[in-house]
């Protein structure tokens, strides 16, 4: 059976980038042959589709109804402006699925996204992002901006513009994870019975939001949980005739009774957490629970109940 004990991460190099991205570079040694570009790939596509962030999901500008519009002493019109807010990106501490910023502009000048009064443990990554031009000293620009965790890409709908009337939706892209690339390197046949074995490098840069080694450990659960799940459910896969006995494995049924880690839901990691640490461990677990019981533990609002139940729903 090929062995894995030989396996070791290292860090080889980290740095911040001129915008508030962050960049590093981890090392994986002593992979069997083969393995390093079926790590690399795994990684690489849990990292790009499945880990959390934040990003700006509605705006209200000026009081204005709807993204067509101009503001007088304001060179860009609303749709610029909006389409610059996409690119504002924030790093989040606290536990809440939703936040509010805002920003009050007036007098001649370029408007930066280092404006933004937000609240505690919320704080914009890339400052010095130019969102608007005022041209006129009586000129003015208010902005609030709702912001929501979330995986991937989320199109805007007009759920949010009929439920917070003055809204405007905008398209969100959660991913914190900017790119990733990796490269194998053959190593040296080890002394133990003359195995050769390879590196796996791999490159992570993120927006700033999280850290790359926050993104590597999240993109390491999402897929823990999918071969704790693949595990389980494969030795129970065998199709019994009237009749037959199915020998199920010590190591499946063990898992089995874990029953299914959370971590295989479409779910933000705060809201994992949350519920992990109200002691709820898995989905069989989860599925047990009343929305009033959900609403309970300690930061999970409505919001975050609808989310619960949303996951739930697509892995029935």
């Amino acid at each position: 059976m090929i062995s894995f004990d030989s396996v070791a991460f290292e860090e080889v190099e980290s740095k911040k980038l001129k915008d508030g991205a962050l960049e590093a570079k981890y090392k994986f040694t002593g992979l069997p042959r083969g393995y390093g570009h079926t790590l690399g790939v795994m990684l690489r596509r849990s990292l790009l589709s499945s880990v959390s962030g934040v990003s700006i999901v509605s705006v209200r500008i000026n009081d204005l109804d709807h993204e067509y519009s101009t503001i007088p002493g304001v060179l860009e019109n609303v749709l610029d402006i909006i389409l610059r807010l996409q690119k504002v990106r924030f790093h989040v501490d606290g536990q809440e699925e939703r936040y509010v910023v805002r920003l009050f502009a007036t007098g001649k000048g370029d408007v930066l996204a280092g404006q933004f009064e937000t609240p505690t443990g919320v704080k914009v990554v890339n400052k010095d992002f130019k969102i608007a031009t005022l041209t006129d000293p009586k000129a003015e620009l208010a902005i609030e901006a709702v912001l929501e965790r979330g995986v991937g890409f989320k199109v805007a709908d007009d759920e949010e513009r009929n439920t917070n009337v003055g809204a405007i939706p905008i398209d969100a892209v959660f991913t914190p994870v900017r790119l990733v690339r990796y490269e194998v390197e053959p190593e040296a046949a080890t002394q133990e019975q003359g195995l050769r074995t390879e590196s796996l490098v791999i490159t992570i840069e993120t927006d700033g939001g999280v850290t790359p080694k926050q993104a590597l450990e999240e993109a390491i659960a999402v897929l823990k949980g999918l071969i704790h799940t693949v595990e389980a459910i494969v030795g129970g896969a065998k199709k019994r005739k009237s009749g037959d006995t199915v020998k199920v494995s010590a190591a499946t049924e063990q898992a089995a009774k874990a029953g299914t880690p959370l971590e295989v839901l479409d779910l933000s990691q705060s809201i994992i957490k949350k519920l992990k640490a109200a002691g709820i461990e898995t989905v069989e677990e989860l599925q047990e629970l009343s929305d009033k019981e959900l609403e309970a533990i300690q930061g999970i609002g409505k919001v975050a109940v609808q989310s619960i139940r949303k996951a739930l729903e697509a892995v029935k």
